[in-house]
């Protein structure tokens, strides 16, 4: 709906700009249109669904998220703390996944990055570089038990923000009640798939947000409690150190080298994907 009323606005909005970008090609390449009275998203669906497959719009938008993951690893660099350390390693690990998301001409999600990841990397040697992908992010060694706790630890961290939060967070829009559900169960469905390790990732973003938020505006006798949660599960991610932290670098920047050849090989000997 919000990309829609974007577009209608914007009358002049080529096709290129869009199939440039890996957040809004996927969205008019399926016809999901719902009012179109004077013919613009009909006109830029037709043409974004014609080229969605060409190898040149495919290497772009890969390409971004491949970039914008190097990225994230100067932050997890420059992080102060474990908690802006883990917040830099998420968007690695989401960049990363959405690079081999796009080059499969998927769409990229936030919720399901790995639970999907692991569905489309199914031979051999791609479920090698998808393990790693899990090690590098440090939920590769967690049982269903451990996520289901900490997933229970999750909630009650984000139903006491939503009451205590005052000030701005980052990503603090998701601290909202009616996400709530979408959190809970939303995280059960991928454990029930049997992907609670690709889950944890779904877990991460909101414990964070929600500490975050209870230690800036929480009382001063529960901020202790709630952030010695989050380090038990920053712990479990193996980043309780900044000795931790300065070697997960090292492994991002391996992993990245070869998520980026993995799809460079992937885009040019795809049979889905065009010149």
């Amino acid at each position: 709906m919000t990309f829609c009323s974007i577009t209608m606005r914007n009358g002049d909005q080529r096709a290129e700009d869009i199939l440039a970008r890996h957040g809004m090609a996927c969205n008019l390449e399926k016809n999901t249109i719902l009012v179109d009275p004077e013919g613009h998203l009909t006109r830029l669906h037709q043409e974004v669904a014609k080229g969605f497959a060409l190898r040149k719009w495919v290497k772009c938008r890969a390409e971004s998220q491949l970039n914008a993951a190097k990225s994230s690893i100067k932050d997890m660099v420059n992080s102060r703390n474990s908690i802006e350390a883990v917040h830099a390693l998420c968007n690695f690990i989401k960049q990363c996944s959405a690079s081999i998301t796009v080059a499969h001409l998927e769409p990229p999600t936030h919720r399901r990055t790995l639970a999907n990841l692991k569905i489309i990397m199914d031979s051999q040697e791609e479920q090698a570089l998808f393990e790693e992908i899990l090690q590098t992010f440090g939920s590769a060694q967690l049982t269903e038990r451990e996520v289901r706790a900490y997933l229970n630890h999750c909630l009650n961290a984000f139903d006491r923000a939503i009451v205590v939060k005052r000030n701005p967070v980052p990503f603090n829009w998701k601290l909202d009640p009616c996400l709530r559900d979408y959190l809970d169960t939303g995280t059960i469905e991928m454990i029930e798939e049997g992907a609670h390790r690709e889950s944890f990732f779904w877990i991460a973003l909101f414990f964070v947000i929600s500490t975050m938020a209870i230690e800036q505006d929480g009382l001063p006798e529960e901020k202790n409690f709630y952030v010695t949660r989050l380090m038990d599960f920053l712990r479990a991610l193996g980043l309780e150190s900044a000795e931790e932290i300065k070697q997960r670098i090292l492994l991002c920047t391996v992993l990245h080298a070869k998520v980026a050849e993995y799809v460079h090989n992937f885009i040019e000997e795809s049979s889905q994907i065009r010149d």
